[in-house]
């Protein structure tokens, strides 16, 4: 403990007394990199007798005499001590106080142990900051023409809006969610539609994971209470939500695609396809080899997340097996 200041005193009194060692290996270059070159170092133990010196004489005085005289000052303060409850140091401790108030409101708030909370909160701070973000920088800018729809791409689109809808007012559980498996079958329609038929097989294939998962899950769980379903009052507040943060999703993407696309990473990927992955579709070359790690890590995320579902689903039965064996033993 006492090493380190050892080691300050004793470097501040040898470059106090030998100034000159450090002069030209770390002053010069701290002055030169602030003011430039031209400016010369001359630094030495005694400079005379100049205000530098006279202010350091007024210090120590200062010191000894305050030292010398502590009790008499410390009476004379003492005297002062009913004026101090409106000075500075009383002023720190009600703004600490009051610090402590606000988090103990806030904590009450937001950390309510409510999910559905927790959720309204940080969708409501994304939109409300991204939204006033795009509205102020500019972000929104519609573009100067739209593209045509075909008949096909604008029923799709609405079965998946109908189906969004269909998910939050249904009070069935199992209706919620066969309608929450159409919106992602349609989404995979509309990809197929637009060209990409392996986004497509891939969203197929984890909706009717999600659905069956979601379908299994739901039988475990009790039905509602009249008194848990959400009065229409507060299915506004979330539908206006929802809607402001799918505004603010709409402005993002509009935003995107008003920036020029740049075309060196799509111009390497198609000429190294073939010589370096040995494939022409892009896509799979792009996952198997270009950022292979990348899906092997999703791969492994996927596996964990079907094992974690895989031990829930199952619990039970385990539990119930353990109970009979112990009631046969």
């Amino acid at each position: 403990m006492w090493l380190g200041p050892l080691v300050l005193a004793v470097a501040g009194l040898l470059f106090g007394l030998f100034p000159n060692l450090i002069a030209n290996s770390l002053i010069g270059p701290a002055v030169e990199a602030i003011l430039g070159k031209g400016y010369p170092i001359d630094l030495s133990l005694w400079y005379g007798f100049n205000l530098a010196l006279l202010l350091s004489g007024i210090t120590l005085a200062l010191g000894i005499g305050g030292y010398l005289l502590w009790n008499p000052i410390r009476n004379a303060l003492a005297k002062a001590d009913p004026l101090m409850r409106f000075g500075p140091e009383n002023g720190y401790f009600k703004t600490l106080d009051g610090l402590v108030w606000t988090a103990n409101v806030q904590t009450r708030l937001i950390q309510n142990g409510s999910l559905q909370a927790y959720l309204f909160t940080m969708l409501a701070v994304v939109a409300g900051l991204v939204g006033t973000t795009l509205v102020i920088k500019g972000g929104i800018q519609l573009p100067e023409s739209w593209p045509s729809v075909y008949l096909y791409e604008g029923t799709l689109m609405a079965l998946i809006a109908a189906a969004a809808i269909a998910t939050v007012v249904l009070r069935s559980r199992l209706a919620a969610i066969t309608a929450m498996g159409v919106a992602g079958f349609s989404i995979a329609l509309l990809f197929i539609v637009l060209g990409a038929p392996d986004l497509a097989m891939t969203q197929f294939l984890v909706e009717t994971l999600i659905v069956v998962i979601i379908v299994l899950v739901m039988q475990r769980l009790p039905r509602f209470a009249k008194a848990e379903r959400s009065t229409w009052g507060v299915r506004l507040r979330d539908g206006a939500l929802a809607g402001a943060l799918g505004l603010v999703m709409a402005g993002i993407v509009l935003a995107v695609l008003q920036i020029p696309l740049d075309q060196t990473i799509p111009n390497y990927l198609a000429q190294e396809s073939v010589p370096g992955g040995k494939g022409r579709n892009i896509v799979n070359v792009i996952l198997v080899d270009f950022r292979a790690l990348d899906t092997l890590g999703e791969i492994a995320v996927i596996a964990v997340a079907a094992i974690g579902a895989y031990s829930l689903l199952t619990l039970g039965k385990r539990r119930d097996k353990r109970k009979t064996k112990e009631a046969i033993a």
